[in-house]
């Protein structure tokens, strides 16, 4: 018998699924942010999306650009992420 916990079914739950959706959206702003002066504009969000994405969903940049002015920071990036995660478990529409 070994003292090794049990592996479980589902490699994360809870908080675990929570901080790994953040620490991948995290990269995922950092890797979009070309330019490296810390916010997204429309050109680099929309080169981070599919074709399809971006004619499904025209409006997730003002959507996560809360403040109007024009690019997204990496806290507005990180809340519109949450928000669109939380949106589809819930089952209700962007």
């Amino acid at each position: 018998m070994s003292d090794q916990p049990e592996p479980s079914s589902q490699p994360f739950s809870g908080h675990d699924d929570e901080q790994a959706s953040r620490a991948v959206d995290e990269f995922t702003f950092l890797a979009q942010d070309v330019n490296y002066d810390g916010v997204l504009s429309q050109d680099e969000f929309d080169a981070g999306r599919s074709q399809h994405d971006r004619e499904a969903d025209p409006s997730r940049f003002a959507r996560y650009d809360r403040n109007g002015d024009g690019t997204i920071t990496r806290e507005e990036y990180l809340a519109g992420m949450a928000r669109d995660r939380a949106e589809a478990v819930q089952g209700e529409p962007r």
